[in-house]
Parts: structure tokens; sequence; C-alpha cells
């Protein structure tokens, strides 16, 4: 298997089919484009838990593992309790990067007014860079969301944020010294401010305002690995114009120079949401201060159209990451 997500053909076949329903309290079966996992205790309380994992040194993970984690929860309403975090580290790690990760985590956790409920910390000669894995876990107003799975025919799809976001900022922090023999150091520099931009709390909280139909926390697969995704879990298509998806001239430029599709690149603090009357949706983003445009539309069956102005094409399934294809042994 290659680098990143595994496809949903291997994911199908390799994972969904060798899982039971055992849990008769699971508010939803685990399935492909469900970011979490959700059941009903005994006293009514619906408790949702969603994982990310994620590898890089201390400042990637520490700046985005825990963002990561918990925008899929909150995409969908659910108020935070806490998170779990597991950390494996290379041999010869020293201690100060580890001291430095946790700060980062901490602060993350600071802003959201949550707390690391606990966790497992460990050093293996398996690995050659960090691993974190955070789990985030928060309860569900109601059911009502976390069931809304079939998307509708018609409905607008929007994007709130900008595609790559986050990945832009990864590659820039990592090859900064190759870039800026192209580019203006303050250009790539300023990349670094977008580690603030993974907080999707701005966008999710008027998601109760709309009449949605599905929404995707866009944190780990790229805007095209969101619609992908959105679209299996919903039983519908799209079609989307790519012109209309937002990318920032950063993103486009690291994005060209290292020869990778930053549709496909990780995108923090991004959401995809599909809902009726997109436009009133992206004037109250716009209204709250948080970048939103109608990118497609829902479509039935299955169809997955790129519009690309008098060019159409069928995107492909999802394969491996985009930050995979860069050759890292010359950077850092």
């Amino acid at each position: 298997m290659i680098t990143g997500k595994i496809q949903d053909i291997v994911l199908g076949r390799s994972v969904m089919t060798k899982l039971d329903r055992r849990c008769g309290s699971a508010v939803v079966p685990p399935g492909i484009g469900r970011d979490f996992g959700a059941v009903t205790l005994d006293d009514g309380t619906i408790l949702m838990t969603h994982m990310h994992t994620m590898c890089g040194d201390a400042y990637e993970c520490g700046q985005l593992a825990v963002w990561a984690a918990v925008n899929g929860l909150m995409a969908h309403g659910a108020k935070l309790t806490g998170i779990t975090v597991s950390i494996t580290m290379p041999e010869g790690t020293p201690e100060p990067q580890l001291r430095e990760l946790m700060a980062l985590l901490e602060q993350s956790c600071r802003r959201l007014d949550i707390q690391i409920l606990g966790g497992h910390t460990t050093v293996s000669p398996a690995v050659s860079e960090m691993i974190v894995s955070v789990c985030a876990e928060g309860t569900a107003p109601s059911a009502d969301r976390l069931t809304q799975l079939t998307l509708r025919d018609g409905d607008d799809l929007v994007m709130t944020g900008w595609a790559g976001l986050s990945g832009t900022a990864v590659i820039a922090r990592r090859a900064g010294s190759q870039l800026y023999e192209k580019y203006h150091p303050g250009f790539i520099d300023g990349t670094q401010q977008f580690f603030e931009a993974a907080d999707v709390r701005p966008a999710a909280a008027l998601l109760d305002d709309f009449d949605i139909s599905g929404v995707k926390d866009v944190s780990s697969t790229g805007i095209y690995g969101a619609l992908w995704e959105m679209a299996a879990a919903g039983g519908a298509g799209f079609e989307v114009y790519l012109k209309k998806i937002p990318l920032r001239q950063e993103t486009v430029e690291i994005c060209n120079y290292f020869d990778i599709n930053p549709y496909r690149l990780e995108s923090a603090g991004a959401l995809l949401v599909a809902l009726d009357h997109g436009g009133r949706f992206v004037q109250a983003c716009h209204k709250a201060g948080v970048h939103a445009a109608v990118i497609g539309t829902v479509v039935s069956g299955n169809k997955k159209l790129i519009i690309n102005d008098e060019e159409t094409s069928c995107m492909e399934a999802p394969r491996g990451s985009e930050m995979a294809k860069i050759d890292w042994r010359n950077q850092r």
C-alpha cells in the first residue's frame, strides 16, 4: 500500500467487511466518509469520538494534531469534553522536543477550553519521526445532525476556509530554504500564520441555522478527498467548479513548485457543507469573518465531475498523500 490514507476500495474490503455491528447503542454504523463514532449512553447522552493521527516534528504535530481531531466533532455540533493523546517517538529524540510538543498540545486545548484526559507516550526504533494520535471526545445535542447522511439532489456545496492551507504551512516550514531561492522569504514565512487558521468553530457555529444535508471536515483529506467521502457517505454525486474552490496564492505557488495537487492537500480549518440556499450560508460566513464560497452542486447518481471552464472530467479516487510525493531528504 502507498503512503497516506488508504483508498476506499481497500478500506471497504479489508476493514469495513470485518466489522460486526454488536453495539445496539451506536447512533450510526462505521462507514466510509463518516468522521466519528457515536453511542447513546444509558442517560440518553450521545457520546462522540473522533481519532486523528499525524507524523512530523514536535512543532507540526503540536500545532495541528488537536485541531484535526476536534474539527471532526465540532463540524457535527458536538460539545467537546477532552482529548487523549498517544505519542510515539524515534530513538534518540531529545526530551526538549517532547516538552515542546506537550506545550503546543496544551496551548491548543486552552484555546478550546478542554483538557488532556490521558494518553500514552513511548519511544520506538520502528519509527523515524514523531507519530501523534489524538482521540477527541464530546457530546452531541441530538442525533439529528449525526444521521443526516443522505445528500439531496440540487443542494449547494459550500467550502469554508481555504484548500490546502495547513499542508502549505507544513511544506513551507520544511522546505523554506529551498523555496527562498525562488520566492521572497517574507512570502514563504508568511505561510506560518496558516497554522493558526485550523479552527472550524466560527463556521460550524452557523450550521444550526441552515438546512444542511451533509458536512465534512477537510483537515486530513483535502477538498477532493472530502468531496469523494461525502458523496460515498451520502449516496450521491456532485458537480464542482474548479476555479470556485478557494485557494491562497501561497498554496498555488508552493504546489506548482513541487508539482503536487493543492486540492488533495491537507486543509485543517476548512469545512465542506451540503445545504439548501448555499449563498445565504456564504453571506452568513462572510458576516462572521469566515471565508466561504459555493463550489458546486449535489447531483443524483454517482458521477463525480470537476468542471474547469469548458473542460469536464471525472474525479479520480483519492490515492495516497500529496506531501509524500516530495523528496524530504534534502529538506529541513
